[in-house]
């Protein structure tokens, strides 16, 4: 029969032919080696199998390495294999031999290296292993040139096959049976016994196949060329180098990548990331315990199972895309056992071969569950923080309308009946119901800022703005204040500092204000410095901003390091005694701060009980380009509408008091009025006349100003009708809001005279006969703005008082400023005699301080003659000129002063004034 193409397979045909054979016999040390390598190289293969999920062709190699271990075997036991005739081998029959048995191991350990094997599949793998081992065998057999012939015992033929098989599915069977004890290194001693009994597998088929070859003589020579069979050890001896070099060489590697491999997986299996890894179709080969802990499932039903059925990605995220990029970091939902998702975050990477495919996806998964329920608790309280501000914003704006809409009234009226003829009581009366209600109005102002602050609301403009403008509205405000008390009020610029900043004025004056009001409040006696310097400035062209630094100095009451701690913070005050004597919120200081940080500076106080105190702050501006325009400005007056005299205008407003005050303002202003009570009213109204301006309020029954003015704004041809809103919802989204309507501007209650006019002259357009309407009105207006009282004509006849500043500085009001004209002359009458006893007595500080005042309130009033002498005499005393030349300047100083106070004696009620 034929065993393969070309290879015959011969029986002996009864025992006289067997028993012609010649005789034989075994080298027995040569049998052992062969022995030694098919247990080596089955071993070894077993080994290359188990780590086939580290490299995908070790299960190649290991095939390779069988296939040779059982062809080298083969032909060491044929070496080894002693007959009484000569012996050679066909060199290529030799040589294609070992393919059967490489081709056999390759199947076997491809079973093998399943996750799970069924009996039949190992059954399917010994018989395939055994049969090749014998194909090989066999064909090595045939491959044997000598003088006789081979012939086979069937039986003995039989067994060998037999042989082989069982006891390579016995080899099979226990090295997966082995492999999956819970014992330590488990998988090298399924390795051992499997490769053991496999080795001897390949063995016994070997011998016992050679028990059934007989080789019988015939008495010829073979027709060919027989090769030496040392050629043939030489061949084998090199295979088995080969083969035990390969087979150390891996033992090698393996132990460095088994130990590797086990330092790796002690640390994930110790680690409380989860660790998975994917092969390159997406399905999961390995996992370590904390995974399984997250996901509360058994290895089993993880690992095999696509990786998408593991973890939601989240929608619009493409993983294949993830993969690609390499190196990712992402943040998935793990799917737990009880169909629960587990936040986690994932980063890990994807491993290429060197074709550019991938080979596997690993990932590292950190449980961020408490990380996670942390930030939706922190959004929960973000959105409930925002929802009580908002409630808290809602409040405050309602609080302000129904707070100023009443006082709206009060500070209205009160500035209409200062325009009437009052007795001195009355206008008393009224002063001080002006002054309440300014306070009232400052407590309410300082609530509503800092409610924007804690809301964030609080905005900071970048405008350009004259400082000397600001610094002017400070001391009108403060002036007065300082004045009645007798205290100095001296402003310090650097030089340094630019006139035109870029930065927000109000905010900036705001912080001034409070600082300087504090100072007044808290000093009985003595000066009050505002000081500005320059701290520092960008060297960069580019970098226009600037830091100055702002302080306000002050000889009052001072406080102790303990009461300083508690400045800047939320209603507090130096203690509770300084609210019951001063009154106050005790916000301001912290609105301050506020309004500082916002424009990237810092505040302070330096003070020491009992010796005054410095508040100081610092901001960042920017440097404006424009330089000053030193030509004398004109004021601005009522007289300034004239050239809007006449228009038309629809006021809607629905509160009476509100009603009379605006009308009044407005036909001062020489304007013709329509009323509308309400928002359907005004939308009626403005169909059917003609208006030049809708003043609108906000807050009205039937229709609202908001809806009004978007109704107005669909109508055709109101697109550009200007609409104004006047109303006391003063705070910035009320603003926004209002335009968002279609309104073109803001106006807050109570209603500032001069910010109406102004809006008026921004939003009305110039008429060409402004007499028209309401020309009466208006002339009488212009006329006792024109008019000159006899007083102030008087006093504009005294050399060296400029009445043009002192009025100015006085708020445009005589009667403010006869006032501060008489408290100057009672305050410094005897100015000589005190700063001359203060030099003799030594006291030279208090001497420069008796000068500094001078200085100080003659400029308040225009005394600029005066101002300049003071300014020289304080120098003086400054720089410690000799006595003789203080003397000169002294002199020249009290003449001046002495000049000054008989000329007001004259003009002025002296003996009413307070001393």
């Amino acid at each position: 029969m034929t065993l393969l193409p070309g290879i015959p397979l011969d029986f002996l045909s009864g025992p006289e032919e067997a028993a012609r054979a010649y005789a034989s016999s075994y080298d027995l040390p040569l049998v052992f080696v062969s022995v030694l390598i098919a247990i080596f190289a089955a071993f070894c293969a077993f080994e290359m199998a188990d780590r086939r999920s580290q490299y995908r062709r070790w299960v190649l190699f290991g095939a390779l390495m069988l296939g040779l271990g059982i062809w080298s075997m083969h032909f060491i036991g044929m070496i080894a294999f002693r007959l009484d005739c000569g012996v050679t081998y066909e060199p290529w029959i030799t040589a294609l031999s070992m393919l059967p048995g490489i081709l056999a191991a390759a199947v076997a350990l491809q079973v093998l290296g399943r996750e799970q094997i069924r009996a039949t599949s190992l059954i399917y793998a010994g018989t395939v292993m055994g049969t090749g081992v014998g194909v090989m065998h066999y064909a090595g057999m045939a491959a044997i040139r000598l003088d006789g012939v081979l012939r086979y015992d069937v039986v003995f033929f039989l067994l060998s096959l037999i042989a082989a098989i069982v006891l390579a599915i016995v080899a099979l069977w226990l090295k997966f049976f082995i492999a999956r004890l819970p014992l330590g290194r488990q998988h090298y001693l399924s390795s051992l016994v499997g490769g053991t009994v496999l080795g001897l597998a390949i063995s016994a088929m070997h011998y016992i196949a050679m028990e059934a070859a007989y080789f019988i003589p015939l008495g010829e020579i073979p027709s060919f060329a027989p090769g030496s069979p040392t050629v043939l050890a030489t061949i084998v001896g090199l295979v088995t180098l080969l083969l035990l070099g390969f087979g150390f060489l891996f033992m090698f590697l393996s132990a460095r990548i088994t130990t590797a491999r086990q330092r790796t997986e002690s640390i994930l299996a110790t680690t409380h990331q989860g660790f998975v890894v994917a092969n390159a179709a997406g399905f999961i080969t390995e996992t370590n315990p904390a995974l399984l802990n997250m996901l509360d499932l058994p290895e089993t039903a993880v690992v095999g199972q696509p990786l998408a059925t593991l973890a939601d990605f989240g929608t619009g995220i493409d993983v294949r895309k993830v993969i690609a990029a390499g190196d990712f970091e992402l943040e998935v939902n793990l799917r737990r056992a009880d169909g629960s998702q587990l936040p986690c975050h994932a980063s890990g990477g994807t491993v290429w071969d060197e074709d550019g495919r991938d080979r596997f996806t690993f990932a590292l998964l950190s449980d961020i569950s408490k990380r996670v329920a942390i930030e939706k608790a922190l959004q929960q309280a973000k959105e409930t923080a925002e929802e009580t501000a908002q409630i808290k914003s809602d409040f405050l704006a309602n609080m302000s309308h129904e707070i100023r809409t009443p006082m709206n009234a009060i500070i209205g009226m009160a500035h209409l009946m200062e325009k009437t003829s009052l007795d001195a009581r009355q206008r008393d009366y009224l002063q001080k119901i002006h002054g309440s209600s300014q306070h009232l109005m400052g407590i309410l102002n300082d609530i509503l800022d800092f409610s924007k602050i804690e809301a964030g609301h609080m905005r900071v403009e970048q405008i350009e703005f004259e400082l000397a403008k600001v610094l002017d509205n400070l001391g009108t405000l403060v002036a007065e204040k300082a004045s009645s008390k007798g205290i100095a009020l001296i402003f310090r610029v650097d030089p340094a500092v630019p006139h035109f900043l870029i930065g927000d004025p109000m905010r900036l004056g705001q912080v001034l204000i409070n600082y300087a009001n504090n100072a007044v409040k808290f000093t009985e006696q003595g000066e009050i410095r505002i000081e500005i310097s320059l701290r520092e400035a960008a060297d960069d062209q580019t970098d226009q901003s600037l830091m100055l630094r702002f302080a306000v100095c002050d000889t009052g009451i001072g406080l102790t390091p303990e009461q300083q701690a508690n400045l800047f913070q939320s209603f507090q005050q130096a203690d509770n005694s300084t609210t019951r004597k001063y009154g106050g919120t005790g916000l301001g200081l912290a609105i301050c701060k506020r309004l500082v940080e916002l424009m990237d500076g810092e505040v302070g106080v330096d003070s020491e009980f009992g010796k005054g105190s410095t508040f100081w702050f610092t901001a960042r501006l920017g440097r404006s380009n424009r330089q000053p325009d030193h030509s004398p400005a004109l004021p601005q007056d009522e007289t300034q509408l004239a050239a809007v005299q006449g228009a038309h205008v629809l006021l809607v407003e629905d509160n009476a008091l509100n009603q009379e005050v605006a009308t009044e303002l407005l036909t001062a202003a020489g304007l013709a009025i329509d009323l509308a009570e309400n928002g359907a009213v005004a939308l009626a109204k403005v169909q059917e006349t003609s208006y030049d301006l809708v003043l609108m309020d906000m807050q009205m029954p039937v229709m609202d100003g908001l809806d009004a003015a978007r109704a107005i704004r669909t109508l055709p041809g109101f697109a550009k009708l200007p609409i104004i809103a006047m109303t006391a919802n003063a705070m910035a989204d009320d603003r926004d809001h209002c335009l968002a309507a279609g309104m073109n501007d803001h106006i807050a209650k109570p209603i500032d005279p001069e910010l109406l006019w102004e809006k008026l002259l921004q939003w009305l357009p110039p008429r060409p006969t402004p007499q028209n309407v309401g020309a009466g009105k208006t002339a009488s207006l212009s006329a006792s703005v024109a008019t000159t009282s006899p007083t102030l004509q008087a006093l504009q006849a005294i050399p060296g008082l400029d009445t043009g500043i002192g009025l100015h500085r006085a708020i445009k009001r005589e009667s403010f400023y006869v006032s501060l004209l008489t408290k100057f002359v009672s305050g410094q009458r005897d100015f000589a005699a005190r700063f001359t006893a203060a030099l003799e007595s030594g006291q030279t500080e208090e001497a420069r301080r008796i000068v500094h005042t001078l200085k100080g309130v003659s400029g308040q009033v225009g005394a600029m003659e005066l101002y300049a002498s003071a300014i020289r005499l304080e120098s003086a005393v400054q720089q410690e000129t000799q006595p003789d030349g203080i003397a000169v300047m002294l002199n020249e100083t009290r003449q001046q002063l002495s000049t000054l106070i008989k000329a007001l004696s004259i003009i002025l009620p002296l003996d009413s004034a307070p001393n």
